[in-house]
């Protein structure tokens, strides 16, 4: 059992599939008396931790739900086994095994009958035989470069059509190429100043957002599409 501490359990069992080998039992069982099968057909497990022990065990804790009230138990959970399958997969088999009692989770019906004789016990063993299937790790995509990045940032962001963008754009491009380009911009130099919008329409100053240190791309970069150097621009 490698990684074991990493292990996540979540399982779901439909109540209305219950199987005693006879009928007018399991009748009964489906009645508000037991499971309440109509207003709570599904009992559920959630882990939340497991704690490895010796020779392939360990102790699963987690949430279990029955008829909509939940408690956490912990299982005693032994690996039977681990390799490959005839379908060229890989298969483990697990055995888990706790305790409850039925009144924790509102299955309060009777357990005497009324000379005193005891019918049915509070204490509830739940067993359980797992057979899991390995499924292959999805693989990872590929990083984006900064310039697919960028784009879906300016597919993103508002529309900078508005005339008041458009003259601003047009003076900052003016300045700054009186100046020779924006790489000649030194650390402390100062930069021809402009306001344009940011992603979330609010105003910034090309000052400000040099202040604050260097020139984040949402905060300016697709603004500018005719002048892609101004990425580069640090404070």
């Amino acid at each position: 059992m490698k990684r074991r501490t990493s292990l996540r359990v979540t399982a779901e069992v439909d109540v209305l599939s219950v199987d005693t080998a006879n009928k007018d039992r399991e009748k009964h069982l489906l009645t508000p008396d037991f499971f309440d099968a109509r207003r709570f057909a599904v009992a559920r497990f959630t882990s939340t931790r497991t704690v490895p022990g010796e020779n392939k065990t360990a102790q699963v804790t987690g949430n279990l739900t029955i008829r909509d009230v939940t408690r956490e138990v912990t299982f005693a959970v032994k690996c039977l086994g681990y390799g490959p399958d005839q379908a060229k997969g890989k298969r483990a088999g697990f055995h888990a095994e706790t305790r409850i009692s039925r009144q924790d989770f509102g299955v309060s019906y009777p357990g005497t009958m009324p000379d005193g004789r005891v019918i049915l016990g509070d204490d509830v063993d739940l067993i359980l035989e797992i057979e899991a299937v390995e499924k292959e790790a999805a693989a990872a995509a590929p990083a984006k470069s900064l310039a697919e990045r960028l784009a879906e940032l300016k597919a993103a962001s508002p529309s900078a059509s508005t005339p008041e963008v458009a003259a601003a754009l047009a003076r900052a491009k003016k300045e700054i190429k009186a100046r020779g380009g924006v790489e000649g911009l030194k650390i402390g130099e100062r930069a021809p100043d402009f306001t344009l919008p940011d992603a979330g329409g609010t105003k910034v100053s090309l000052a400000d957002a040099l202040a604050k240190g260097p020139c984040k791309p949402k905060e300016m970069t697709w603004w500018i599409p005719s002048m892609p150097g101004v990425r580069s621009w640090r404070a």
